[in-house]
């Protein structure tokens, strides 16, 4: 069974993400992230909430280590890696996105009725 603080460094290396980047999404310093993937910290349940809600990961499984790690539904998270994905893309592609996501919801409108 692994520990809050090893789900942690699990949680940051299925997001390819470095130390740095990984803190920098949650809001804390890179040293104090280390600390808390060594076991050096504790881990507070503020960095679990912010964990959660900004990589979608169930909390129930970040703390206890049961379930599934990937949230079953986290919207905020889906709307903040749609954002981030969107700002990535060319002007040209951003109006194509516009465009294709336009007629997702028209097909999806005319599918209701």
């Amino acid at each position: 069974m692994s520990t809050i603080n090893e789900r942690i460094r699990m949680v940051r290396k299925h997001f390819n993400m470095s130390q740095a980047e990984f803190a920098a999404k949650i809001y804390i310093h890179k040293g104090f992230l280390s600390a808390l993937e060594l076991g050096d910290k504790r881990v507070t349940e503020r960095v679990c909430k912010l964990i959660s809600v900004t990589f979608g990961i169930s909390e129930e499984w970040l703390q206890n280590g049961t379930g599934e790690m990937i949230a079953d539904e986290n919207p905020d998270y889906e709307i903040q890696e749609i954002v981030d994905l969107y700002k990535q893309l060319s002007p040209y592609f951003k109006r194509y996105f516009r465009r294709q996501l336009r007629d997702i919801m028209e097909y999806e409108r005319l599918n209701k009725q």
